[in-house]
């Protein structure tokens, strides 16, 4: 006759099935102690392997007695007239029936030991670390330095960096004229369109610009800051070599009639 099929659980992990021979071995070994959890087909839920009456003699060592005080002494009786009547006590109530559905089939005997779910860890953790006066301080300081910090790079003016373009990409008038030096872009733009009557280097000097002088222009300069003069505004710009600025103007609001008039459409 084939032996019934055991599961144990040891530290919160369930191991299974073993015969009954390989559990006692088990016991004997000190691997299971009685307060470890079996089961076993035929049994509604996990219990203490202490509990088990064919397991009891694998253990060495005698089960622990909880000795539970004696209860207190009844009250004395309250007199009463002859005429009142004592209700009888009232029965005890029944234990809840379990609500549980039975446990699936298994390959073997037909069942499978219920699943034991367990509680995650982070919940006690988190009521610790909370349960300290001073760890609550330090939570809401650094969530406060935190909000600071977003609002500070929020608020904060991010000036748009200048665009890196390679010099063999940049194309433009080069200004002055025969220059081959490193040179920066500038991209001269006004709406609805102007017309560019000079550009100073910081010296003071008057740069030249050869071909058309009306918006929109592209220009190849050397590194320097400048000073824009268009009709109807201008621009300071810092140019670096390899990058490309952009001076733009609103010099008056037209209509487009107006505006194709002027350019000779």
């Amino acid at each position: 006759m084939a032996e019934e099929l055991w599961y144990y659980e040891k530290n919160g992990q369930q191991f299974g099935p073993v015969s009954q021979s390989e559990l006692e071995a088990l016991i004997e070994r000190g691997e299971i102690s009685r307060e470890d959890l079996a089961w076993k087909p035929g049994e509604k839920d996990w219990s203490e392997t202490g509990t088990f009456e064919m397991l009891v003699p694998s253990f060495k060592t005698p089960p622990k007695i909880k000795r539970t005080p004696p209860p207190p002494p009844p009250p004395p009786p309250v007199p009463t007239r002859t005429s009142e009547v004592t209700p009888p006590p009232a029965p005890p109530a029944a234990p809840p029936a379990s609500s549980g559905p039975p446990p699936p089939p298994d390959a073997h005997h037909g069942q499978y030991p219920p699943r034991r779910e367990k509680k995650p860890a982070w919940p006690s953790l988190l009521a610790t670390l909370t349960r300290d006066p001073r760890t609550k301080l330090l939570a809401v300081i650094v969530v406060l330095l935190f909000v600071i910090v977003l609002l500070i790079w929020l608020l904060w003016p991010h000036d748009e960096p200048p665009e890196t373009v390679a010099t063999t990409n940049l194309h433009g008038t080069r200004v002055p004229v025969g220059y081959t030096g490193p040179v920066g872009q500038i991209k001269i733009d006004a709406y609805p369109h102007s017309e560019l009557l000079s550009l100073t280097n910081s010296n003071g000097s008057v740069l030249a610009v050869p071909g058309s002088q009306t918006t929109p222009l592209v220009l190849l300069v050397p590194p320097d800051t400048y000073n824009i003069d268009l009709r109807g505004g201008s621009c300071d710009i810092s140019v670096v070599a390899e990058q490309s600025r952009t001076c733009s103007k609103i010099v008056r609001a037209v209509d487009a009639a107006t505006y194709y008039q002027e350019i000779g459409w």
